[in-house]
């Protein structure tokens, strides 16, 4: 893995979480990404139905992973902690990237220790 897109979930509407979930999915340089998924101790039927989601994705390794809540922080942390990429990028649970944003990142890392990216609002 090159990339681990790290997503941090608390109880957010199942139809903007998979919006989230599919715009990584839908990276152009998917072989290299890896979505690590925490869920912040959402309740029990959200956790079931981003599991039965991301069930059905085989274009990318995805790690859904389930503490109990103890905050956006913490989820970070604990996804990173079990993430396998050389490169970290983080997702809100409530936003979506473009299908090239992770390939632009990528090719602007070399050389660099950290790079910040900016955000389009529409």
């Amino acid at each position: 893995m090159q990339v681990s897109v790290i997503m941090t979930v608390y109880n957010q509407p199942l139809p903007i979480l998979i919006r989230a979930i599919d715009s990584v999915c839908k990276q152009i340089l998917e072989h290299t990404i890896e979505l690590v998924i925490v869920d912040d101790g959402s309740e029990t039927h959200l956790g079931e139905a981003i599991q039965n989601h991301i069930a059905h994705i085989n274009d990318i390794s995805i790690q859904y992973l389930k503490q109990a809540n103890q905050g956006q922080a913490s989820a970070l942390n604990y996804g990173i902690k079990h993430s396998k990429g050389k490169y970290i990028a983080i997702l809100d649970a409530d936003d979506e990237y473009s299908p090239q944003h992770i390939a632009i990142s990528y090719a602007s890392m070399d050389g660099y220790v950290l790079i910040c990216a900016n955000a389009s609002i529409i």
